[in-house]
């Protein structure tokens, strides 16, 4: 009892008031909920402290029970010896961690005010020492307080064997208790746990609300954690001011005197947190800044810079941008269904394929601009997006080759590169479909988008006799817009959201603009009809 009382009190500042932790637990829990804002934590003296929690474990944690865990371990070790290393160590030692542990637990939910819902995914990984503590369902702040207590004294010692605490599962199986998850309190107890730590490795929050308040003392928690290296926090409503909490605790943080930043996050996930165009700016700009001054001070030493590269993840949070971006694909949509119309009139009368071309064209068109409103309107959802992510990848292919179809079918009849050019969208479909993750896929389809683009220079000569200057002349404006829309949208990452928002589009609808006389002018032609 004195060792455990005298690593409680050696860290006085990692402390918050259990008094008014007790108060809470006794409260309504809703008072506890607030996304926007949190209790003031009010520091307690050394002495405040130790009285406080004197009282507390020698009420209960200090006087164990004969409890059915001890009844059944004394059962137990009537057995073999094979038997007992099935459910227990063979140190009468770690049994007895384990039920003091587990007791102290229970004792703690008492407290707090949850002894009706204690979390099986907790007793799990006590019981069996797993690494990944994985909460279970119907686990709120009073429920993260109670874990708080545990963790703060045996994080370091007892529980070092815990490498991840995953608390993903408390937001989505949460709605059917009217909450999700824990949110800014209980963030803040977890934040005191990321202070002591030297054995977390990996924290997972997704679809926990802890709000802007939450994410700030998680980040201020981590700013000098070595080995804490990824944070998920997707969907944790955070806003802009999270942004710029993680940008000053984080992103800015001080270096020791061998230049390392302190802080050992690696990874860090922010999607869908309603950052908004100002908070990722200040994110990308911080991480431009921040990998510019690790090149100054290591580039000297010939070693990889990889470790010290920081992964931020901000896709979802541009919420006008995606909105803007799913209005202007529809009306694409629209104007791909007019020019269906039109193509359609202006082909009739004329050969089968000449209607065949316009056809697939037209489908073309179509298929690309439904797919990236799509893939645009379901930003929020992650797995509904990456598949929507998928048809748009390929509905680029398709366009391609379907671009090509007028062309060679009607006004050169080069049958031999409609054909490659198929071959090629066919084959780069295949790539994006079942290969995702293919080290060389953003490469390979930067070449193939290119590459089929421009595989009409094997043909410019008949172009050059089939189509009078002007349309040549558009034909080559076109190429132009369509390598400027390909190359920003492959190869430049998203370093400022309204350049890719206004220059990428803008080139695509240049491109398609230019296009569409064209194949109208080919499909009414006279020319093209006696070939």
């Amino acid at each position: 009892m004195a060792s455990k009382q005298a690593r409680y009190t050696s860290e006085p500042s990692d402390l918050y008031d259990t008094s008014e932790a007790l108060h809470c637990a006794g409260a309504n829990l809703s008072e506890c909920d607030d996304d926007n804002g949190m209790n003031e934590w009010a520091p307690l003296t050394e002495s405040t402290a130790n009285l406080e929690y004197e009282s507390i474990t020698n009420s209960i944690f200090a006087k164990p029970t004969d409890s059915s865990l001890a009844r059944r371990r004394r059962g137990i070790e009537q057995h073999s010896s094979t038997d007992l290393g099935l459910a227990f160590s063979n140190s009468n030692g770690d049994v007895n961690d384990i039920e003091s542990i587990l007791q102290e637990y229970t004792a703690a939910c008492q407290i707090y005010g949850c002894a009706d819902r204690i979390n099986a995914g907790i007793l799990t990984t006590l019981r069996y020492r797993l690494p990944s503590l994985r909460v279970s369902g119907s686990f709120f702040d009073a429920d993260m307080l109670a874990l708080a207590e545990i963790l703060l004294h045996h994080v370091n010692g007892s529980l070092s064997y815990i490498k991840r605490l995953d608390f993903s599962l408390a937001a989505r199986e949460g709605k059917q208790y009217g909450k999700k998850g824990i949110r800014s309190h209980g963030a803040y107890a977890l934040s005191k746990v990321l202070q002591i730590s030297k054995y977390i490795e990996e924290v997972f929050l997704p679809g926990n609300r802890i709000g802007p308040y939450g994410a700030s003392a998680i980040f201020c928690a981590a700013k000098n954690n070595p080995t804490l290296r990824t944070l998920l926090m997707r969907g944790c409503r955070i806003g802009e001011r999270g942004a710029f909490a993680l940008v000053s605790q984080i992103l800015v943080s001080d270096d020791d005197a061998n230049g390392r930043s302190c802080c050992g996050l690696r990874e860090i996930d922010m999607s869908c947190n309603q950052i908004g165009f100002y908070g990722v700016f200040a994110i990308e700009k911080s991480l431009k800044k921040r990998m510019e001054g690790i090149k100054a001070r290591h580039s000297n030493e010939g070693k990889s810079l990889d470790s010290f590269v920081i992964e931020v993840d901000l896709e979802g949070n541009l919420i006008f941008q995606e909105v803007m971006n799913c209005v202007t694909h529809g009306l694409g949509i629209v104007l791909a269904i007019l020019a269906t119309i039109f193509l359609s009139n202006a082909a009739k009368g004329k050969p089968r394929h000449f209607m065949l071309s316009c056809a697939i064209y037209s489908t073309s068109l179509i298929v690309l601009y439904l797919s990236s409103t799509l893939f645009h309107s379901f930003f929020l959802l992650q797995r509904t997006r990456y598949i929507f992510q998928v048809f748009d990848m390929c509905s680029i292919y398709i366009l391609i080759a379907g671009s090509y179809t007028p062309f060679l079918s009607i006004a050169i009849q080069h049958q031999m590169l409609l054909a490659f050019i198929w071959l090629c969208g066919i084959s780069g479909i295949g790539v994006e479909a079942f290969f995702p993750l293919w080290k060389w896929k953003p490469k390979f389809s930067l070449a193939m988008y290119l590459g089929m683009g421009w595989s009409c220079m094997v043909c410019m000569k008949e172009l050059v006799a089939a189509l009078s200057s002007r349309c040549l002349y558009l034909l080559i404006a076109g190429g132009i817009f369509y390598t400027a829309d390909r190359f920003m949208s492959s190869r430049c990452p998203i370093f400022c959201p309204q350049q890719q928002f206004g220059s990428q589009h803008l080139a695509l609808f240049c491109n398609d603009g230019l296009y569409l006389p064209l194949v109208f002018y080919i499909c009414s032609c006279e020319r093209g009809m006696m070939r």
